[in-house]
């Protein structure tokens, strides 16, 4: 299982903008994956990239999935 910080990308000494053009560029690269991926596991996995980002920013912040 992959930690919130690999799923961006990016080491927990991460600045806030480092974060946040990581999650830009795994959107992106969402955004370009092969038509093979079902639109449930692609949306799946948008979220799993938008809760990282959050959890990181805001870690007192609860996750709701």
């Amino acid at each position: 299982m992959k930690t919130l910080y690999e799923v961006l990308g990016v080491s927990k000494q991460a600045t806030q903008p480092e974060i946040e053009q990581a999650y830009q560029a795994s959107l992106a690269l969402l955004a370009k994956e092969p038509a093979t991926l079902s639109a449930e596991e692609r949306g799946i996995r948008e979220k799993v990239v938008r809760l990282s980002l959050i959890h990181i920013s805001e870690p007192t912040r609860p996750l709701y999935i």
